[in-house]
């Protein structure tokens, strides 16, 4: 009984060996060791450590769409893909109507905010003047009241002479109640009463334009003048940047790599950039060293390294230790899980590539995965 049971077990053990091998053959695909190769033959790479990294460019890619001046932009005109630009060669042109009717208004506040400062300026050099004509504007109040104070004070001493002669329509002396009423129905004493106390009044306004004017800082209103032509000339230079900002230049050279929109397309602040620019500079690489492994790399700045290609180990490229990280930092592409606790934290070490196009080679291309071999 106990020997079918034996040939039944057989079977199974094949199978899971047959398992395992695929396995292990599957991983080694996955995670060639780098330091063979297919026939046997040793890369031509060190035998330390090695490492993942990615090819990254100094400056990096430049990604352009819409200025952070507008709300949402139509594009009147867009670059081919593949083209080469140089610094200042436009990218994206958009419908700029809206901004160049904002700058017209702004250069309209500006000139209205001149004008004002001109006047205020004018109102200063003036103000001396305007004293000066106040003085005597005051003086000339002052002299017509006195002047009619002496006339009705003469006045009433006539008449005061009158009143202490006789009544000419009886000849007697003029009783007490008799002089109030001649005083009364005299039309010029009141004529020359109601003159004194106008010119009175008069001097006292001449008097208080005076306070007033004396009280006014035409420095004050040259001042505020000028701060308003401050505030216009900060919008207009905003609107200038609004209206330049619709006309999208290249920072500096490359080559455009794919362009996402066309003309007539709207494009909002959350939309993918349209056009990248993938630059001329020199090619980095972005290695990621586990902590476990980062006290390997003692003494490696400034040391030459083998930089190869992460799918075909044949393809190697010189490079240099530029930079080592002084800490410990989440994974560049870990995105929002990099603020976790848990993050998986790595070092960063900079390798300057010596040549990232050698002759017989492909070159090493921005975003292409790689690994480094240190020695």
């Amino acid at each position: 009984m106990s020997l079918p049971r034996r040939r039944n077990v057989i079977p199974l053990f094949v199978v899971l060996a047959c398992v395992a091998l695929t396995l292990v053959a599957a991983n080694g695909l996955m995670h060639p060791d780098p330091t063979k190769q297919a026939g046997g033959n040793p890369p031509a790479v060190g035998r330390g450590l090695v490492v993942q990294g990615t090819v990254t460019s100094e400056p990096p890619l430049a990604y352009y769409g819409l200025p952070e001046t507008m709300q949402a932009g139509k594009i009147r005109k867009i670059v081919d893909e593949n083209s080469d630009v140089q610094a200042g060669t436009v990218l994206i042109e958009f419908d700029d109507t809206l901004a160049v009717l904002e700058l017209g208004r702004a250069k309209n506040g500006v000139e209205l905010a001149e004008t004002k400062l001109l006047e205020a300026k004018l109102q200063e050099t003036l103000y001396t003047f305007d004293v000066a004509l106040q003085k005597i504007a005051v003086q000339a109040a002052k002299e017509d009241w006195a002047s009619a104070v002496e006339m009705n004070k003469r006045a009433q001493d006539k008449f005061d002479r009158y009143l202490k002669g006789p009544n000419p329509q009886n000849g007697l002396p003029f009783t007490d109640e008799q002089k109030a009423q001649e005083r009364k129905d005299n039309m010029d004493l009141f004529k020359l009463g109601t003159a004194v106390r106008k010119l009175a009044t008069n001097y006292e306004v001449e008097g208080k334009k005076m306070e007033k004017l004396k009280a006014m800082k035409p420095s004050l209103l040259t001042s505020e003048a000028e701060n308003g032509l401050a505030v216009q000339k900060a919008v207009l230079a905003k609107a200038k940047y609004a209206a330049e900002a619709c006309v999208v230049k290249a920072a500096g050279p490359g080559v455009v790599g794919p362009v996402l929109e066309g003309k007539g397309a709207v494009i909002y602040p959350q939309s993918p950039a349209p056009v990248v620019v993938i630059p001329n500079g020199p090619r980095f690489v972005r290695a990621e060293v586990e902590p476990e492994f980062a006290y390997k790399l003692a003494g490696s700045e400034g040391k030459a390294v083998v930089v190869y290609d992460n799918n075909n180990f044949s393809l190697t490229y010189a490079g240099t230790v530029k930079r080592i990280g002084r800490a410990f930092m989440a994974k560049r592409n870990q995105g929002i899980e990099a603020f976790g606790v848990n993050g998986t934290k790595v070092l960063e070490v900079i390798i300057e590539i010596t040549d990232s196009a050698p002759a017989g080679k492909p070159p090493l291309l921005v975003g292409q995965p790689v690994r480094v071999s240190f020695p």
